[in-house]
């Protein structure tokens, strides 16, 4: 099988944030996040629908980055979790790095 890589830089949108769901603040932790976000990159903040269909939608335009705001993110007590496609794990992390200076 052969899998279409598409180009970060190509991509309309660049990254997409998704609350799991309306309650608990997860809506307001995304919606900090996304306020963030577009001060730098085009991003796109969704939470209609289920996940999956959240994701699928970003899938079929190219988002290379979507971010998801869960139970997690609220119990991680600042830490920061990021999950990412192999591929562009070393551009992720060096960004992320250069960022905590």
């Amino acid at each position: 099988m052969d899998i279409f890589k598409r180009c970060p830089r190509l991509a309309p949108i660049k990254s997409a944030i998704f609350p799991l769901v309306k309650k608990d603040g997860m809506p307001e932790i995304a919606s900090e996040i996304y306020g963030e976000l577009k001060k730098h990159f085009s991003v796109f903040y969704d939470d209609k629908s289920a996940v999956g269909r959240r994701y699928r939608r970003q899938d079929k335009i190219g988002t290379p980055f979507c971010i998801m705001v869960d139970d997690a993110t609220l119990n991680r007590n600042g830490n920061k979790m990021i999950e990412c496609p192999v591929c562009y794990r070393n551009a992720v992390l060096f960004r992320f790095f250069l960022s905590q200076e």
